[in-house]
């Protein structure tokens, strides 16, 4: 697939996604800015290659279904990233989906992280917090592999971590 990097590019107020990624397309950004754009911040699907993110800032998503970043059929790393002010969440992961955040505020969001179906993810040194429902929901009828280690998660409107079996 095609590949690009991306490092101190602003990407906002564009009608839908402002990053969408698939079949086979990847990219690394570093210093990016995405915000208000019309649907996701960034959206990776249809078995699109890896996202990498560094530095990052990823907000104002705000519409109700819509996420700061979402992660579908493909691979995520975001590094020191802050995520906040997006609708449905800062991150969701589902329909085998590999999330790996470190370092990352997550902040302000409808949900913090979603981990859904498929999906999985490790959520590592991460500070999630102020967000107006959980934190960090894993959920549904989930099945991939969940990893939270050393992380700060507070002052959720809802709750800290929310685990659900569903019906699986």
């Amino acid at each position: 697939g095609a590949g690009m990097s991306l490092k101190k590019v602003r990407c906002c107020d564009n009608a839908r996604n402002g990053l969408e990624l698939r079949s086979g397309g990847f990219a690394n950004l570093e210093d990016c800015h995405l915000y208000r754009n019309g649907n996701n911040g960034i959206m990776t699907c249809q078995n699109a290659g890896p996202l990498k993110t560094k530095n990052c800032e990823i907000h104002s998503h705000s519409r109700a279904y819509k996420c700061g970043i979402l992660i579908s059929e493909s691979s995520a790393t975001l590094n020191a990233c802050k995520l906040y002010g997006n609708g449905l969440a800062g991150v969701l992961t589902e329909k085998k989906g590999i999330l790996r955040a470190i370092d990352c505020k997550i902040l302000n969001n409808c949900n913090g992280v979603l981990i859904l179906n498929t999906g999985s993810a490790r959520v590592e040194k991460c500070n999630v917090k102020s967000n107006r429902g959980n934190g960090i929901y894993v959920g549904f009828d989930r099945q991939g592999l969940v990893e939270i280690l050393d992380n700060d998660i507070q002052d959720n409107m809802s709750k800290g971590i929310l685990i659900e079996k569903g019906n699986s």
